[in-house]
């Protein structure tokens, strides 16, 4: 085992999750991040050292091991200095990976939508059943305040994300792949390949093991041909292995009934997060815990001790007594799923006030046709610019060019580019029957900072 890792963007979610879950068993760990944000401020107050540049300078002979993220370049200076001096260096996904053959038994939740949640529902669980789960999530689950929880434990409990191939470096006792959607296809180049890499993911799982997947997507059969392990699936009203049935969806709770196939039992299950989807991402987390082991009773307490993740439909303050929502969503179908729970909430006389920072140019031109569908259900939308992230503007597509299109097709869109002029904006409009949504998994959930009058109740 290295005694020294540092992280070529440490302040990445993963990235930093991972440098917590690598400090905690003993290891010093340090690294370098250009943006500084509140992962970073946590992990420098635990006492890592955190450069501000990346610098050749930061690399030092007494470091055992480089870990480095998908968006980090193959010139940058510390990556390249790593390698002159001969200190080994790994990718995040493939290190994760590592990092999970520590434990007998990996979960690993795949999918377009939902990796978060779902995980997130199956770490309550597990936590609930005393399973002593070593955990890492995209997002901080409330329950621990944290989106990881070291431990020695059996079970290591992860999301597997699909892009650039990071889920197959995961060989997981049981896979979850909840839905298959276009994406990251600057990547994958065909929606083919991007089929293939699941179906890749699910051939890996553990012979002994199971995959639990979504009996409602159509492209199920496809990533489960062939496959050595035992596959589960799960629905709503339907012949599946685990089905809800009976399903109340409510404002503030959604109660159903879970039947399992096998053994013909069922039990009743209740969860505080909205959404019909949400029963979905509860029923996958029920079917991978039943299968190990849990009882329905922990299985309920986990997941009535699930409150949220944050950045997800999470109110994050009040502007003039509107409710701030900050929310992950960033994908079309996310983007309507989120718009859509805005709408049931929305109270009469009401306005819901959409800030939607598109994420990637690749993916702003994929789908420019469809944001103004997906963003109807909007009263006013505000296009920010596009939130890079990995890639470099080609001067292809703008945030004023999605806002003028969303106008075109009859919405009531605007492009204001600063986090500032945006609050100003609410601050003047917004009255206390509205609401404001933040979409986007970029950094706009900063722009609460910007709020003068941001108040918490």
């Amino acid at each position: 085992m290295p005694k020294h890792v540092y992280f070529i963007g440490i302040g990445g979610s993963s990235m930093s999750g991972i440098a917590e879950l690598v400090r905690s068993s003993g290891c010093r760990v340090s690294g370098s991040d250009r943006a500084q944000n509140s992962k970073t401020k946590k992990l420098m107050a635990s006492g890592i050292t955190i450069y501000p540049v990346h610098s050749s300078e930061n690399i030092s002979d007494d470091i055992d091991l480089v870990v480095y993220s998908a968006a980090i370049a193959s010139d940058n200076p510390e990556l390249v200095e790593a390698r002159r001096r001969g200190i080994p260096t790994v990718e995040r996904g493939e290190y994760l990976g590592q990092l999970a053959k520590r434990h007998p038994y990996t979960v690993a939740v795949s999918g377009t939508h939902g990796k978060t949640t779902t995980t997130s529902m199956i770490s309550s669980i597990m936590i609930s059943a005393n399973k002593e789960p070593c955990i890492h999530i995209g997002g901080v689950l409330e329950r621990i305040h944290n989106n990881v929880l070291p431990s020695d434990g059996d079970y290591f409990v992860t999301e597997a994300c699909e892009f650039s191939g990071s889920f197959l470096h995961f060989y997981p006792y049981a896979a979850v792949v909840t839905n298959i959607e276009e994406d990251h296809l600057d990547y994958y180049k065909t929606f083919d390949n991007l089929i293939a890499a699941f179906r890749q993911f699910v051939l890996q799982c553990r012979d002994d093991g199971f995959a639990v997947v979504c009996g409602h997507d159509e492209y199920i059969s496809q990533i489960t041909a062939g496959a050595k392990c035992r596959v589960l699936t799960y629905g709503i009203d339907g012949d599946f292995d685990y089905c809800a049935t009976d399903v109340c969806i409510g404002k503030d709770k959604t109660s159903y009934k879970v039947l399992r196939k096998a053994t013909g039992e069922s039990f009743a299950v209740k969860i505080s997060v909205p959404g019909s989807f949400n029963v979905l991402n509860s029923l996958a987390a029920c079917a991978v815990c039943c299968e190990l082991g849990c009882s329905p009773e922990e299985i309920c307490d986990g997941l009535n001790q699930y409150t949220g993740t944050k950045r997800r439909f999470e109110c994050v303050g009040y502007v003039n007594g509107a409710p701030l929502i900050d929310d992950y969503a960033h994908h079309p179908t996310e983007l309507k799923v989120t718009l859509e729970i805005a709408k049931s909430k929305k109270q009469e006389g009401g306005k819901i006030y959409a800030v939607f920072q598109p994420v990637t140019f690749s993916r702003a031109l994929a789908f420019f046709e469809v944001f103004p569908e997906v963003l109807k259900d909007a009263d006013v939308v505000i296009v920010t610019d596009i939130y890079a992230a990995r890639e470099i503007d080609k001067h292809e597509i703008t945030g004023k060019q999605i806002s003028d299109y969303c106008v075109q097709k009859g919405l009531d869109s605007r492009n204001i580019g600063s986090f500032s002029q945006i609050a100003a904006y609410l601050e003047e409009h917004v009255t206390s029957k509205d609401m404001i949504v933040l979409l986007s998994c970029g950094d706009l959930d900063k722009l609460a900072d910007e709020f003068k009058n941001l108040s918490k109740s």
